[in-house]
């Protein structure tokens, strides 16, 4: 009941919430006093209880445990994207990183946010926030709780756009961004085994598709990729993970798989056009050489994919007639969003 509240009272500082209903109908001088205490005095030692809270359930979770759960990443969800008005142009922008993919249905008005914190939050941004998320998410997603599946998602990808003076220096940025290397490689690794049979696994294909291509286009603008060849084992991870979306991508009813796809592909074309530019480089040329001899594999996996995924479409649509002339590029473009991704991947290979 608590955090019920707690969400629906910090929904009326939030904009996009501001013309739905809300219990909570304050004054315009008290909303401005009220967000000026929750910036500097509340929102903080709630973080850290709500973190230790979700820290606590997963380590130990009761079967009753799930509504606790869901409430208190909702909620972490709202701070980690609250607005603290800090200006831009007031501190050194790092990027806006590559909009986030939602599926129709979802908010689009959070398609675009990109956390601002200030300096004074810079000493609950670490690693073990990072990990939590990890396993608040994984936890979620054992527990089938789709709703807090999908708050645990958004909560790991504003978390790998946050910038602003609580990482203020590019070395902070850095840290930052390589603290969810370790459990973007265990979850892209094991996507293979248990994609199948995961909750929810065209989200959560999308997901770590998303995530990956954020974080290695936030690392390009920090510090370049050069931290990427020394990481063999994640690159290894994201071919795989890879492979397995485009091996299910003809057979599954939505679109999941091929968006996740096209987000991979984009991740592959960030790499190769960073890697291009170190060719002085000795690893980075090797690394280079790697990712292109996996080049004709992929290609050939997404043609078959595409020619597979087809003959199901013309045999549901047999009884339906197309105009080539007329129909055609518009059908191509409507039908095959990612192939920008893919052919600019297979140009650069």
């Amino acid at each position: 009941m608590y955090l019920s509240c707690l969400n629906e009272y910090l929904d009326t500082f939030i904009p996009s919430q501001t013309a739905k209903h809300t219990e909570f109908h304050l004054p315009l001088e008290q909303h401005i006093h009220s967000k000026a205490q929750l910036d500097s005095n509340i929102l903080q030692p709630l973080w850290v209880t709500l973190t230790r809270t979700l820290e606590t359930c997963i380590s130990q979770p009761p079967a009753d445990d799930s509504q606790l759960i869901q409430k208190s990443i909702t909620c972490c969800e709202t701070i980690i994207s609250w607005d603290f008005g800090i200006e831009e142009g007031t501190f050194r922008r790092v990027s806006f990183g590559p909009t986030t993919a939602v599926k129709p249905g979802e908010d689009d008005e959070d398609e675009d946010i990109q956390p601002i914190w200030p300096g004074s939050w810079a000493p609950v941004v670490n690693e073990f926030v990072v990990s939590l998320f990890f396993k608040v998410y994984a936890w979620m997603q054992t527990d089938s709780n789709s709703l807090g599946s999908k708050h645990a998602r958004q909560c790991l990808v504003y978390l790998a756009k946050l910038h602003g003076p609580a990482l203020s220096s590019p070395q902070e940025r850095q840290e930052h961004i390589c603290s969810f290397f370790d459990n973007l490689e265990e979850s892209l690794s094991s996507l293979p085994r248990v994609g199948r049979q995961i909750h929810e696994a065209g989200p959560h294909v999308l997901h770590l598709a998303t995530l990956t291509h954020t974080l290695i286009h936030e690392l390009k603008i920090t510090s370049g990729l050069g931290l990427v060849c020394q990481s063999p084992t994640l690159l290894t991870s994201i071919v795989l993970a890879w492979k397995f979306v485009l091996s299910t991508a003809p057979y599954e009813e939505g679109t999941w798989s091929w968006d996740a796809a096209s987000q991979f592909a984009a991740s592959w074309s960030i790499l190769l056009d960073s890697l291009a530019k170190m060719e002085h480089d000795p690893l980075a040329r090797g690394v280079m050489k790697d990712l292109k001899n996996e080049a004709a594999e992929m290609v050939d996996i997404y043609i078959r994919g595409r020619l597979a995924w087809a003959e199901r479409q013309a045999n549901k649509d047999e009884d339906e007639e197309m105009d080539a002339e007329v129909e055609l590029k518009d059908w191509v473009v409507t039908q095959f969003p990612d192939l920008t991704d893919i052919s600019n991947y297979m140009r650069k290979n």
